[in-house]
């Protein structure tokens, strides 16, 4: 659903599945004190009108009416503002703070481990889950652009090899090592 959503609205699927992640663990009946709901922690009562074509609000907890709802929002933000972190920071209610409290920062944080999973490197990814660290990516720089669905196809071969290499380097610096990715 993430690959078909990124697809949709030109966004990183990962990035979309770390949202996920960061803000309700993967449990799609979460639920906040201050009203955000489903896997994305939508606020319905904020975005009631975005549920309408979906069923209406009674929707907000299921999986795929949640995730179309906060995708849309999330691809928005971005656009707005320009970039990946300052779209986070809009996400999660920061817009008109000095600080998203490390939001962003978590966000991309998963998202690496994402990548290292998708390598098929999903030990090393457990393992920097447990450490609460970053793969390869964050740790060289990345810095939150906007690569959009179709960069991120068109570019996955590369990433593929730059994850790859500089993961070894950044695990050997923690005393780790990083299995090699999967023959493609």
């Amino acid at each position: 659903m993430a690959v078909a959503l990124g697809e949709a609205r030109d966004l990183d699927p990962l990035l979309i599945l770390a949202v996920i992640g960061t803000e309700s663990s993967y449990n799609p009946g979460a639920r906040s004190g201050a009203g955000a709901e489903g896997l994305m922690q939508v606020m319905t009562r904020v975005h009631t009108d975005k549920f309408q074509s979906l069923g209406g609000v009674e929707k907000a907890l299921d999986p795929y009416a949640n995730m179309v709802v906060g995708t849309d929002i999330l691809q928005y933000l971005i656009r707005r503002t320009g970039g990946v972190r300052e779209g986070l920071k809009w996400y999660c209610g920061a817009a008109r703070m000095k600080t998203d409290g490390g939001y962003a920062t978590r966000v991309l944080r998963e998202l690496s481990r994402l990548q290292v999973a998708a390598l098929g490197q999903v030990d090393n990814a457990v393992i920097l889950s447990y450490k609460n660290e970053s793969g390869p990516r964050v740790e060289n720089g990345y810095r939150g652009e906007h690569l959009g669905f179709s960069r991120w196809v068109k570019n996955n071969e590369r990433i593929r090899g730059q994850a790859a290499h500089a993961g070894g380097d950044a695990l050997k610096k923690r005393g780790g090592s990083l299995k090699e990715p999967p023959a493609v």
